[in-house]
């Protein structure tokens, strides 16, 4: 068996890195996402193929022997992203650290290094190519093979000349024709224009070569042997251009490339130097050959003590299979079967809804709390507040130190706070315990002593007065659920299939044949081949087909409108027709709210997300319908009016802002009307669209581009000027935007007017990710403002339904700024409870402008007056 030689492509793999791990820094703010990535592969390429010999190669700046060839070869690429460049030298020192080759060569690619390199070594070594690129397939032979990534790294497909050609359906040294046919997008090598992959395959199937192709030019369909004509001087130049070069003079120092004499010491030192920990232990799991002079951190060993002696002293909990795991900060702990009935756990909801079941079997969580008096509720109760007192949600309470902090599972959660896996620091062991579950419990002790030490007054101010009362009350709209007219979702199943079957026959008769609207290759070719309609967006695979593209093609052709409604009705039908049915119990629909998911602070329903139902269309109110109110009950919504934009106005200051709410004016007429410099009475329904793109997209921070391509009948020019009139007719907003640039780049967060905090590390990515970074800390304070009201509006009208109107309302769901109730159908209870309600919802917070709730109510949530 001859040794296995692995070759390297690295930016390759450099490339596939930096998109594979987004966003990932060190502590100190270095991004560092490509090199992690690079050093994962690596050990994926040690760990998978098991080679005795790694050799890297990589590209220069400088220009190779095919721009002397082709000017424009490359001509097309974007400029690299400012993060990949930064990081191109600290992947290069981890090269250098292992000790093993690294080979470049001016005027010449990574390629042609290593189709050198393979060519004179295959008899030597079984050769493996580790590359990106279908290029190097050319060379495949019973000694060379190349490995190609799937769609995870890990998933490795390796390709010798049969699985080539049972792929491509000839063979591999005949690829540089078909590549020459092709052309190469990414080189900006042109191809025969016309000749598309199946075509080019079945050329080369046929006559192997170009000179075969050419030599029986009269055997092909005519409308190809023009094409070929037209462009035969192009693609055979082309096979000079696409053909690796195999004759460079290069050798390979047998023991420099030997894995076993890699610099392991120097390697961990690295990883050690940006905290890169997991891939420590997993170079320690390769069966290398470690030096007694290299240090690899011991574990911190934590023992952990059963002991039933100290019941009161335990005031953590998680649960343990049917079980519940009692622990304090000094690793003793006790199994009970007994929910606790106090003390600071990780997702309190989950417990609240145990309990309420096990415990009192009660209908309102107010049973939880020993409140009850002959299953009422005593008028005289102190607040939700008072009530949830002995309890703590960690996962919350780290939320609320900084929204950053948002996992599910506490592993994970120490993972994103300490940048580590917990069982890389840690080693455990207790008795009658799982370890995983030992982990858990060091997780929890370790990210509360963070949280402990390190949350400040408002952040806790937050947690203490908005997100932990809140988690009873999200507990009981999850318990209580929504209820589902189950023969109206049966009967509009029915109506939605023959709508899209309908739709499908509209759509093959305006082509005049069938193909499948849900391909987006197949879409694709039709749009832009057959049809010829202008291609808007190029992406990897050919022309985008998303919907907010094909949307500017509105009018251009009727196909279009089609596809739209087609798209529409199925992705309803899916997610919502037939995706509800699957989760109705008992005739309800149970969603999930997270509070610990959404970095402004905002709930977050899923399974299903009832949050993102469409609201202004018709088929989304058919939707609705499906959500219908008890027997003798109506539901009851709740609505905030414009409150982002009111908070906008307060937040910013601005006087004609704050002036035009305060006079209850449309507020779009009125920037309209500034704006354009004409009366409001003749602002022109163009003008006030226009206005109000901008209201509520410069809340988001919208930049001239974002606003051209929304409003899409304008240039990017003519957007930018109206961002322009907009900040001179409201200075003040253009003053927050740039106040908040400062304080997010000064402070490392932004926070709302209630304190809620949401850190940014804006020094760690690109131009493109500072940019982005700038418009969410613009848009948080308003959107994370927004999501405290509300949620403070939920806490005390749900006191106020305690106090007066249990079992009369129910609060059932919250979808932004609207809160949906069920009410009795009594027209003075409904008076009363919406007088009152309406009043605390609108002066939770006193702002410089008032805030309005809109109230709507029906036998069904899509038909509401």
């Amino acid at each position: 068996m001859k040794e296995k030689l692995v070759l390297i492509d690295s930016m390759a793999l450099i490339h596939r890195a930096f998109h594979a791990y987004p966003g990932l820094t060190t502590t100190d703010g270095v991004l560092v996402n490509s090199v992690y990535g690079f050093g994962v592969m690596f050990l994926q390429i040690l760990k998978n193929i098991k080679p005795e010999h790694v050799v890297f190669t990589s590209d220069l700046k400088e220009k190779t022997v095919r721009h002397d060839k082709y000017e424009d070869y490359k001509a097309n690429r974007a400029p690299m992203d400012e993060g990949l460049v930064s990081q191109l030298e600290i992947v290069y020192d981890f090269i250098r650290s292992t000790g093993l080759p690294l080979f470049t060569k001016n005027g010449y690619e990574a390629d042609d290094i290593i189709a050198s390199l393979a060519t004179k070594y295959s008899n030597d070594y079984d050769v493996r190519i580790v590359t990106g690129d279908k290029d190097l397939l050319q060379i495949l032979s019973d000694d060379i093979k190349v490995v190609l990534p799937g769609k995870s790294f890990s998933d490795m497909k390796i390709y010798t000349p049969e699985i080539f050609k049972e792929r491509f359906g000839f063979d591999s040294i005949n690829y540089i024709y078909y590549k020459a046919l092709l052309g190469d997008a990414g080189d900006n090598i042109k191809g025969a224009k016309g000749i598309g992959e199946k075509t080019a395959t079945d050329l080369i199937k046929e006559y192997y070569t170009l000179g075969g192709i050419y030599e029986n030019l009269d055997k092909i369909k005519e409308r190809y042997q023009k094409i070929l004509n037209e462009y035969k001087d192009h693609v055979f130049e082309n096979i000079e251009l696409v053909e690796v070069h195999k004759d460079l003079d290069l050798e390979i120092n047998e023991d420099q490339s030997r894995v076993q004499n890699f610099d392991l010491k120097s390697t961990i030192d690295f990883f050690k130097k940006y905290e890169f920990n997991s891939l420590i232990t997993q170079i320690q799991k390769l069966g290398l050959k470690i030096d007694n002079s290299i240090v690899i951190e011991e574990k911190n060993k934590i023992i952990f003590t059963l002991n039933d002696d100290k019941k009161n002293e335990y005031v953590n909990f998680i649960k343990y299979k049917e079980k519940y795991i009692c622990f304090d900060d000094n690793y003793n702990y006790q199994i009970s079967n007994d929910i606790p009935s106090s003390g600071i756990t990780f997702n309190l909801k989950t417990f609240l809804k145990k309990k309420m079941l096990q415990e009192n079997n009660a209908t309102s969580f107010d049973g939880l709390f020993n409140d009850v008096v002959e299953n009422k509720i005593d008028n005289n109760l102190e607040t939700i507040k008072d009530r949830i007192s002995k309890y703590d949600d960690l996962q919350i309470m780290a939320y609320c130190m900084d929204t950053s902090f948002c996992e599910d599972y506490v592993v994970k959660l120490y993972k994103k706070i300490f940048h580590k896996n917990i069982d890389d620091a840690f080693e455990v062991s207790g008795e009658n315990i799982d370890n995983q579950i030992l982990l858990s419990i060091l997780a929890f002790i370790e990210i509360k002593k963070k949280v402990k030490k390190e949350i400040g007054e408002k952040e806790l101010n937050v947690y203490k007065n908005i997100d932990l009362p809140l988690v009873p009350i999200i507990a009981e709209m999850e318990d209580v659920g929504m209820k589902v007219d189950v023969d109206y979702i049966k009967s509009l199943q029915t109506q939605f299939d023959v709508k899209i079957n309908e739709l499908k026959k509209k759509i093959f008769e305006t082509i005049g044949h069938e193909f499948n609207p849900n391909s987006t290759k197949e879409l694709s070719h039709v749009l832009f081949e057959e049809l010829g309609l202008p291609k808007m967006k190029k992406i990897k695979t050919g022309f985008s087909t998303n919907e907010r593209t094909i949307s500017k093609l509105i009018g251009v052709h009727p196909i279009i409108e089609l596809i739209l409604e087609y798209r529409e009705y199925t992705k309803l039908q899916s997610t919502y027709v037939i995706g509800l049915q699957k989760l109705i119990v008992d005739g309800k629909i149970h969603t999930e709210l997270k509070q610990a998911v959404v970095a402004t602070g905002r709930l977050s329903s899923v399974n299903p997300n009832l949050q993102n139902i469409p609201t202004r269309s018709a088929i989304g109110e058919q939707i609705r319908k499906v959500f219908i109110a008890d027997h003798s009950c109506l539901l009851l919504s709740m609505d905030y009016s414009q409150i982002e934009l009111r908070l906008m106005a307060h937040i910013s200051g601005d006087e004609k802002f704050i002036e035009a709410f305060k006079d209850a004016k449309d507020i779009h007429t009125n920037t309209a009307s500034l704006m354009f410099n004409v009366a409001e009475e003749d602002v022109s329904s163009e003008q006030r669209r226009v206005a109000k793109m901008i209201n509520f997209g410069i809340i988001y921070g919208i930049s001239d581009f974002g606003l051209s391509d929304r409003l899409g009948n304008i240039d990017v020019k003519t957007a930018k000027e109206f961002i322009q009139k907009y900040f001179e007719r409201y200075p003040m907003v253009e003053e927050y935007f740039e106040k908040i640039k400062k304080e997010v780049k000064e402070n490392g967060y932004v926070e709302t007017i209630f304190g809620r905090r949401r850190y940014f590390n804006i020094e760690a990515g690109n131009y493109m990710v500072k940019q982005a970074m700038y418009r969410e800390a613009i848009n948080m304070p308003i959107q994370g403002a927004d999501a405290d009201i509300v949620k403070m509006a939920m806490i005390k009208v749900q006191d106020l339904i305690n106090k007066k109107y249990l079992g009369k309302v129910q609060m059932l769901l919250q979808i932004h700024d609207e809160l949906l109730f069920q009410i009795v159908d009594d027209e003075k209870i409904k008076n009363d409870f919406e007088s009152e309600a309406k009043q605390i919802m609108e002066s939770i917070v006193e702002l410089k402008v008032p805030m309005i709730v809109n109230i709507k109510s029906g036998i069904n949530w899509g038909e509401m007056k």
